[in-house]
């Protein structure tokens, strides 16, 4: 079921950036957001209704829904607004950038382990990716910078929600978890979207757009948060975030062949320095897994208490 949950979650991180550019195509970015939200609202009362889950409103539930929400309304907000100034490959790309801030944020907030010299080489290697990636972008279009800082606040804000969703973690249903994070975050994205309902021209609004807005709910905000609510729990918050290794390269495809967004060899040679990194990244930790369970199970024989059962007294 990880492994179901995991691969769901790439897919829909890799084509949300394109649905996200679409859904701002004769609508304010915000006002599109704002609609996505509302309808996922909606939908996951209704599933909630349908199976019959009771939805958690103690104290550790309401801190595990706003930090959901400060991902889901923080990072959103900056994510579309960026999203006008730069590709959408390019927002995939930079939201690579999670895994090191994640696994930073988790050693001060939740003490989980240093990283290994060979963790450094890895996320180098990322970084070294997503400068080539980066690089032409920018060069292009220097307005592009005010959509990259954008989109790097995103990430910030994402991988600390990320990290404080599993400070905070609970017991209840899934999609519970979702519904009072979708909950906590609308009102924000209200207060965002409602002012720019006088600006917009209906009539002027291409079918896509709808269509990406409705996708978006359905597939982004709910099945997308179902998965990721479920490998967080399942994951340390450095595995989970690195999904957004595994996606730029999907994003710059469907990018390239949906909305005419140029692939040149610059973007292939950043490409493979990412998946290099990530593949270095995830040796290293089997490696560390590895040597934790090895020294987990070697429990030195005390003088009286017979091995056998000093390990039991030790658990």
């Amino acid at each position: 079921m990880t492994v179901i949950a995991y691969f769901i979650t790439v897919l829909t991180w890799a084509t949300t950036p394109l649905a996200i550019q679409w859904s701002g195509v004769g609508l304010h970015p915000l006002l599109g957001l704002s609609g996505r939200i509302l309808i996922a609202v909606v939908l996951v009362r209704v599933l909630l209704r349908v199976l019959n889950i009771s939805i958690q409103w103690d104290r550790l539930a309401v801190k595990n829904y706003m930090s959901g929400g400060l991902g889901l309304a923080g990072g959103l907000a900056f994510v579309y607004v960026g999203a006008a100034f730069i590709p959408s490959g390019l927002i995939s790309v930079l939201f690579g950038l999670s895994p090191a801030v994640s696994g930073l944020l988790a050693h001060y907030i939740l003490g989980d382990a240093a990283f290994r010299p060979l963790h450094w080489v890895a996320f180098a290697l990322a970084l070294l990716g997503l400068g080539v990636l980066s690089y032409e972008q920018l060069l292009v279009d220097m307005s592009a910078l005010m959509g990259v800082a954008l989109v790097l606040v995103a990430v910030f804000l994402f991988s600390l929600s990320g990290v404080l969703v599993k400070r905070y973690q609970l017991e209840s249903h899934v999609i519970s978890q979702t519904y009072g994070t979708l909950l906590f975050s609308l009102p924000v994205f209200l207060v965002l979207g409602l002012p720019h309902i006088a600006e917009a021209q209906w009539e002027l609004v291409p079918v896509n757009t709808y269509l990406a807005i409705v996708y978006l709910a359905v597939a982004g905000s709910i099945i997308g948060m179902l998965s990721y609510f479920y490998i967080l729990r399942m994951l340390s918050p450095a595995s989970v975030a690195l999904v957004t290794l595994m996606t730029p390269a999907i994003a710059m495809l469907l990018g390239a062949l949906f909305n005419n967004e140029q692939v040149h060899a610059m973007t292939l040679v950043g490409v493979l320095f990412i998946l290099a990194g990530l593949g270095l990244y995830i040796w290293e930790n089997l490696g560390a897994q590895e040597a934790m369970l090895e020294n987990a199970s070697v429990v030195p024989a005390s003088p009286v208490i017979p091995a056998k059962a000093g390990i039991h007294a030790g658990k």
